[in-house]
């Protein structure tokens, strides 16, 4: 495989791996027909690979927390255009302004709103709020205009201006483990390559929407549309899991296993005392599956 047939960016690569494992699962018939190699033991091994993966860099978990920053962050974006369509109409009342309405540059705002241009938005936001002293706010007061509604501009604006550093900070994060674990990325790039091919091939002439799903462009389309899409999920109570990976035999402690939650995304490396720790556990009982070089995962 030529590395420039790649069309995915190094922190991508985890998140396709996984939605390829998923593809392959859910047609894991079609491929063992296809070729006897695509068989379970293929698709437990190539699970257990990014679970691995998964324990180092927490690329799953941390695309989820994207999703979340993110949906929160255009939601409070958008809340803005109620608040300045008010204020502009105070303003454009407003006797006796020190500067012309157009110097808050609405038009602006509403652009970097519309194109999600979160830097721009904070920028346009602190000069409006920046213009709202003086003259100008005892002139939009005398039309309706509260100090509680500036009030509320500048936390707003200063809240999303916290929670873009937030996502920043997590996809920088993203980046960087990526980078730090790229040899094991483009292993198991390798092997989803392999898959993604043979998945194109076994659906071509029956299945047009399988097709995509092993396609590397309509892959990249889906990952970039999924990591500005908002979700809407159930609070559920959650905890932490702690515990420990032994040898069974010997009792010796398992430094550097792998610990999963089954059914989930979490997942976590046992530390120098083989002892690990699992945050956001949904409360009640669970399973747990251990992954650790020379062992049988249990």
């Amino acid at each position: 495989m030529k590395r420039n047939s790649i069309i995915f960016r190094i922190e991508e690569i985890p998140i396709v791996c996984a939605m390829i494992l998923a593809s392959l699962k859910l047609r894991a018939a079609e491929f063992e027909r296809y070729s006897p190699k695509f068989n379970a033991a293929f698709i437990i091994d190539y699970e257990n690979k990014i679970i691995v993966l998964e324990g180092r860099t927490h690329t799953l978990r941390i695309v989820g927390e994207l999703k979340q920053i993110t949906a929160g962050l255009y939601e409070k974006v958008n809340s803005t255009l109620g608040h300045i369509r008010k204020l502009e109409g105070y303003l454009i009342r407003a006797q006796g302004l020190t500067i012309p309405v157009e110097n808050f540059k609405f038009k602006e705002l509403r652009e970097k709103i519309k194109g999600k241009e979160v830097e721009g938005y904070v920028d346009i936001m602190r000069l409006v709020i920046e213009n709202l002293t003086g003259a100008n706010l005892t002139a939009v007061k005398a039309e309706g205009f509260q100090d509680a509604d500036k009030a509320a501009l500048v936390t707003l604006t200063e809240e999303v201006n916290d929670e873009n550093l937030l996502q920043n900070e997590k996809m920088n994060e993203m980046i960087r483990v990526a980078k730090e674990n790229k040899d094991i990325i483009m292993v198991l790039y390798t092997i989803a390559a392999n898959v993604m091919d043979a998945g194109k091939r076994i659906f071509f002439d029956t299945d047009k929407e399988a097709v995509k799903e092993f396609t590397a462009a309509q892959i990249k389309k889906r990952i970039r549309q999924e990591k500005t899409k908002k979700e809407e999920e159930p609070v559920t109570e959650t905890g932490m899991l702690t515990g420990k990976m032994t040898d069974k035999g010997t009792g010796e402690s398992l430094v550097e296993g792998t610990v999963q939650v089954e059914g989930t995304l979490l997942v976590e490396m046992t530390d120098d005392e083989g002892e690990y720790q699992i945050d956001g556990v949904k409360v009640g009982p669970v399973k747990v599956k251990g992954i650790m070089d020379g062992y049988v995962p249990l």
